[in-house]
C-alpha cells in the first residue's frame, strides 16, 4: 500500500486548483455583469383572432337590405298607386263635363231641328190654308152649329131649314158644270147634300137609321161600315135609286147628319172623292 503522507499531498494540491478554478469562475461572472448588454427585440406575435361567424354576418346584410328594398318598392307603388288616382280623377272630370256638354248640344241640336220642323209644318199649313182659302168655301150651319169646307167649284143649290118636326135642315151643292149639263133633266144632275133629323128618343145610331129608312135609305141588305167623323162613331155606306150615291151618317147632340154624294153612275166618279173630302171636314 502507498504510505497516506504522499496522498494527503496529492488531495493538498488539488485543492488549491478547484479554488483557482472556482476563483477563476467567480471572476468571469463579475466580468460579465460589468459588461453593457446589448438591448433585444422582442417579436410580439399577435394573438390569435377568433373568427367572425360569415354567415350571420350576410344574412344580417341581406336581410337589412332586403328590408330597404321591399321599403322604396312600397314607397313607390304608393306614390304609383296616388298619380294613377289623380290622373283618373282628372279624367273621369273632364270626361264628364265633356258628356254635360254633349248632351246639352244634342238637347239644343233637338231644340232647333224642332224648332225647324214646326217652321216647317207651320209654312206647309199658312201655305195649304192660303190654296185651300182660294179654292175653298166654309158653311156653318148658323141655327144647329154645324159646319164643313167645301171646293169653290161647288154652289150652294138651295138651303132649307125647319123643314117639319123631326127635318131640320137641308143644304144642296152642285158643280156649276153639272148645273147647265143637267138642266133639263128630271133626275137633277149628281150633287152632295146633308140633311139634319131630330133624335128625340136618343135612339143608337144604328137603330136611328133601321127606323128611319126613307130619311137614311138603308135596307136589310145594306152594310154599314164603321168610321169616325169629327172623333164621333159614324157609319158610311152606299145606296141606289134613280142613280147610285155614297152616304154617311153621324149623330151628335140629339140630332142625325146624314150626308149623301149622289154621284148617279161611274162617270161622276169625282163627285165621290169630293164628298168623301167634305163629309171628313165636318165640325160638329
Amino acid at each position: 500500500m502507498p504510505p497516506k503522507k504522499k496522498k494527503k499531498d496529492t488531495m493538498a494540491a488539488e485543492k488549491p486548483k478547484k479554488s483557482a478554478q472556482g476563483g477563476s469562475a467567480l471572476g468571469g461572472k463579475k466580468a460579465r455583469a460589468k459588461q453593457t448588454p446589448a438591448p433585444v427585440e422582442v417579436k410580439e406575435t399577435p394573438a390569435p383572432v377568433a373568427p367572425m361567424n360569415n354567415s350571420s354576418s350576410t344574412s344580417t346584410k341581406k336581410h337589412g337590405s332586403g328590408g330597404a328594398t321591399l321599403f322604396i318598392i312600397i314607397i313607390l307603388l304608393i306614390a304609383v298607386a296616388g298619380v294613377y288616382a289623380y290622373q283618373k280623377k282628372q279624367t273621369d272630370s273632364v270626361v264628364s263635363k265633356l258628356s254635360t256638354l254633349e248632351s246639352k248640344l244634342s238637347n239644343k241640336i233637338g231644340e232647333i231641328e224642332v224648332g225647324i220642323d214646326t217652321a216647317k209644318q207651320q209654312a206647309e199649313e199658312d201655305k195649304m190654308n192660303a190654296i185651300a182659302d182660294a179654292t175653298t168655301k166654309k158653311y156653318t150651319s148658323a141655327k144647329y152649329d154645324y159646319s164643313f169646307i167645301y171646293p169653290t167649284k161647288y154652289k150652294v143649290l138651295s138651303l132649307n131649314t125647319d123643314i117639319d118636326e123631326t127635318y131640320k135642315e137641308q143644304i144642296v151643292l152642285m158643280r156649276d158644270s153639272d148645273r147647265e149639263l143637267y138642266a133639263d133633266s128630271l133626275e137633277g144632275g149628281p150633287t152632295i147634300s146633308f140633311q139634319l133629323y131630330t133624335n128625340t128618343e136618343n135612339l143608337p145610331l144604328v137603330d136611328w137609321l133601321s127606323v128611319n129608312t126613307k130619311a137614311s135609305n138603308v135596307s136589310e141588305e145594306t152594310q154599314l161600315l164603321d168610321m169616325t167623323i169629327d172623333g164621333r162613331q159614324a157609319y158610311g155606306y152606299t145606296w141606289e135609286g134613280l142613280g147610285a150615291a155614297d152616304a154617311v151618317a153621324v149623330s151628335f147632340d140629339g140630332y142625325v147628319l146624314l150626308g149623301t154624294g149622289w154621284y148617279m153612275d161611274e162617270a161622276n166618279i169625282e163627285i165621290r172623292g169630293d164628298f168623301q173630302a167634305i163629309a171628313q171636314s165636318l165640325s160638329l
